[in-house]
């Protein structure tokens, strides 16, 4: 495959079309950076695709050897958001730490805090899991599983930049979006994902609905357009 950068203008037009009161009278559009991400078919989410309900017997790693796992890595369909919660009410003070990638194959690390046996959803949208890692042992059994939370393959700098969300060709309205992270943050183990995310839930991913995101891409920076470099521990 071979491939050219166009320019590396802040700005281009295209086209023949003048108006002398729109750009100084010059010729030609605004040609905007859209992008169409083709996830294809979500699968759903999977509350123990990660970690099966284990026992925690003091700190250490966990066994990933839930559906979505094989040779202990979890590999998810789309990037994604992680949940965990633990079978004892009393499980309020440890927290996890879970290591993987994102969709570039960048190192991302997370830390979740148990709250529990309420699930607590991550923010950061991981598209392998590699190590999760308990602070102390638990009361009750712990799972780590998926959400309908997905990450964007490009920075959503703010979510005017969210041009649609579409789900077998139909317009779908998500849950919520996250933009990401500011530019003048750095990430952390509990902060947002740097690119963004899309809560599709209410749309409910199945495995065989198609969805796609158009989403403006900013590229005047790496930063604006690729994130800023994530937290690795």
């Amino acid at each position: 495959m071979t491939r050219h950068t166009l320019s590396r203008a802040d700005e281009l037009f295209a086209g023949d079309a003048v108006y002398q009161r729109f750009n100084s009278g010059k010729a030609g559009l605004p040609v905007t950076h859209l992008y169409n991400y083709r996830p294809g078919a979500i699968a759903a989410d999977d509350a123990d695709g990660v970690c099966a309900a284990q026992a925690v017997a003091g700190a250490g790693n966990l066994t990933i050897a839930g559906a979505l796992a094989s040779s202990g890595v979890a590999t998810m369909d789309v990037a994604r958001t992680l949940t965990a919660v633990s079978a004892g009410a009393g499980d309020t003070t440890q927290t996890l730490t879970i290591t993987g990638t994102d969709m570039r194959g960048a190192t991302i690390v997370e830390t979740i805090a148990l709250n529990g046996t309420s699930a607590v959803a991550g923010l950061k949208a991981f598209k392998t899991v590699t190590q999760v890692a308990a602070s102390a042992a638990t009361a009750g059994n712990v799972s780590v599983g998926t959400t309908d939370v997905i990450g964007l393959p490009f920075k959503l700098i703010g979510l005017d930049y969210l041009v649609g969300v579409r789900k077998d060709g139909l317009a779908a309205v998500p849950d919520a979006v996250t933009a990401g992270l500011a530019a003048a943050s750095a990430e952390t183990a509990t902060s947002a994902d740097v690119l963004g995310t899309i809560s599709l839930a209410t749309a409910a991913p199945d495995g065989s609905a198609v969805f796609s995101i158009q989403m403006e891409v900013n590229h005047t920076t790496k930063e604006l357009a690729h994130g800023q470099a994530r937290y690795a521990g």
